[in-house]
């Protein structure tokens, strides 16, 4: 465009999908005194089924859109429906454990989740306009959380209880 034109792009995308998975989550605990100590591992989840859409416009005006030295107004409309959508979820493990001490309890825990690799949540390529695509994907780092608290009995019927978390 010239220094006398106004050139504008446009571009919306919905991105909406349902899904049914299914998880495995299994546990092992020990109530002792005074250490009580726990592990669980979630495995990542499996899909049953799902869909998904995509839809999207993209507007353009003014602009050389398809690369032959012309300006141009491009109106473009990305409507998939019920295509197959996924979605993934990491292992994971944690543990935890709780010392007892009179009217005082202490409690640790931690949890590790893997990572995910990038994926599309909803299989619609190759759904392509002249100005956009379908580019949603999600992937996620491997992280560890923490959590501590602690748990003060002031009498038989209450209790003061702190706690942080990561």
């Amino acid at each position: 465009s010239t220094a006398s034109q106004n050139a504008s792009t446009s571009v919306l995308r919905d991105y909406s999908f349902t899904l049914y998975s299914v998880l495995l989550k299994m546990g092992i605990y020990y109530d002792g005194h005074p250490f009580s100590l726990g592990l669980a591992i979630t495995t990542p989840s499996v899909r049953v089924t799902g869909t998904g859409s995509v839809q999207g416009t993209a507007t353009s005006f003014n602009q050389d859109t398809d690369g032959d030295g012309e300006t141009n107004a491009v109106l473009s409309v990305l409507k998939p429906v019920d295509k197959k959508a996924r979605y993934q979820t990491p292992l994971a493990i944690s543990i935890g454990a709780s010392w007892k001490a009179d009217t005082r309890t202490v409690y640790f825990s931690a949890e590790w989740y893997n990572k995910v690799d990038p994926f599309r949540p909803i299989d619609s390529d190759p759904l392509k306009s002249s100005l956009f695509e379908n580019d949603l994907l999600i992937e996620t780092n491997s992280v560890i959380n923490f959590a501590v608290g602690l748990e003060q009995r002031l009498s038989s019927k209450s209790l003061l209880f702190f706690s942080a978390l990561t």
